[in-house]
């Protein structure tokens, strides 16, 4: 079962964090960061074009309707193919260019779902791209440079890469008892973000 079909164990993961740390978590896990529609539409005229050529260049002879249907048939039949194959997208958009996204929607997410209210300002987002691969760790303002450490970060990336979830929750854990170690949870401590921290994994 992949991140984006285990909202249970995600959430359940989540919670577990939460139970032995001050820090607020919020966790955002989304299909893919953009659309990359123009590398989609860029990839079904290359196949057209290179339909094209086939048709001018085989020697036998093509009736001029059929140049119309297959170019028309390539174009659209490679876009659509390119938007429904991640391996496709990721091979066509640069590794530049995802990561940016990626940026881009979790410093979104991280003041959308309110991670720098906090009173502490303990906030930690984790936001993880599927199609992308990626993974973004932000942490508020109160969170000291190093606990979330880049090992960490790798073994969030590596479980979205697989898309393991089991991968992905011990991850998750291994940063709450690093976040723990730092912000440990006492008596009285208030769940600041639980009304905005269910677990966002969108498709």
């Amino acid at each position: 079962m992949g991140l984006l079909d285990d909202k249970t164990a995600l959430g359940k993961a989540a919670r577990e964090v939460e139970a032995i740390t001050a820090a607020e978590l919020v966790l955002v896990v989304r299909a893919r960061s953009a659309t990359y529609r123009d590398a989609h539409y860029a990839f079904g005229v290359a196949v057209a074009v290179a339909t094209l050529m086939a048709l001018l260049y085989l020697p036998q002879e093509f009736p001029l309707w059929l140049f119309a249907v297959d170019l028309l048939a390539s174009f659209v039949g490679f876009s659509v193919l390119a938007a429904l194959v991640p391996a496709i997208t990721r091979a066509l958009v640069p590794a530049g260019r995802r990561a940016r996204q990626v940026a881009e929607s979790a410093r979104a997410a991280f003041y959308d779902k309110g991670v720098s209210r906090t009173s502490g300002r303990w906030g930690v987002l984790v936001y993880a791209s599927l199609l992308e691969q990626e993974v973004e760790v932000l942490a508020d303002l109160g969170i000291e440079e190093g606990v979330v450490d880049e090992p960490t970060i790798e073994a969030l990336r590596a479980a979205v890469a697989a898309d393991d979830t089991a991968a992905f929750t011990a991850a998750l854990a291994a940063l709450g008892k690093r976040l723990a170690a730092r912000y440990p949870r006492t008596e009285g401590d208030l769940n600041e973000l639980d009304a905005r921290r269910a677990v966002d994994a969108a498709s």
